[in-house]
């Protein structure tokens, strides 16, 4: 399990290029576009609770509505980045997620926190402002918080190349990935609850997702350039296809 750590930027370049193999990049179909804006997580602590505001783009949010089934099935893909994803995101996509109560278990599946060996009780607060501010849980532990066990792998069930970008207090951050899905933060017991600093650690942030959407835009170059030169290139096709239902 590795720290919360201090993200620095040369380091993250390089973790996050080596993390997207090209056959990745290359590779199969899907209903799921992770080379975009990255996930991002704010994690902060006030007594005996911690708190996570996660944030994924919207167009991811409409593949995870198709993944979960809780909008219409028929829709129309288009290939991009060498998958294949939703021609347009429909603004009701973020609707039928907030009004579903499966998309509550979904994060509270894939979000978990542990504090002095215990797990804790996690519950998923209103979900308005979930295109704009994301989705707020909270996680009622047994006891004041110092230092809490944060588990995230959001989407990396949709695609193993999804990654969410995580901020804590002072200069945490940690890298979330399929293969590193648990990181250790320290929490400051004087520290202002979340909502007072959650402006300033969004700005901080800023650095380390350009530094990551960097990395991920020159990886995807130079596959595209491959890409070329191994096969013709693919034609702006739409493709018309049904999500099974369950």
């Amino acid at each position: 399990m590795a720290p919360g750590r201090r993200l620095r930027a040369g380091a993250v370049l390089l973790a996050v290029a080596a993390a997207v193999p090209l056959t990745t990049l290359t590779g199969g179909v899907a209903q799921a576009h992770p080379f975009g804006d990255p996930q991002t997580a704010l994690i902060s602590a006030d007594g005996e609770t911690v708190q996570v505001t996660w944030q994924a783009a919207v167009d991811d949010l409409s593949a995870l509505a198709i993944e979960l089934q809780v909008v219409e099935s028929g829709r129309t893909f288009v290939y991009q980045d060498g998958a294949l994803v939703p021609e347009e995101s429909d603004p009701t996509d973020i609707d039928a997620l907030v009004a579903a109560p499966e998309f509550a278990d979904y994060l509270l599946r894939h979000i978990r926190v542990s504090a002095a060996g215990q797990d804790c009780v996690g519950t998923a607060g209103a979900f308005d402002g979930l295109g704009d501010d994301g989705a707020e849980l909270s996680f009622a532990c047994a006891g004041p918080v110092r230092t809490a066990e944060v588990s995230i792998s959001t989407l990396t069930d949709l695609h193993e190349s999804y990654r969410t970008l995580a901020t804590g207090s002072g200069d945490q951050g940690h890298v979330y990935t399929l293969a590193d899905d648990t990181a250790e933060w320290t929490f400051d017991p004087d520290a202002a609850p979340a909502a007072a600093g959650g402006a300033g650690l969004a700005r901080q942030a800023l650095p380390q997702v350009a530094v990551v959407l960097a990395a991920l835009a020159a990886v995807a170059v130079v596959v595209t350039l491959r890409a070329r030169r191994r096969r013709p290139k693919p034609s702006a096709e739409r493709v018309s296809t049904t999500h099974p239902q369950s």
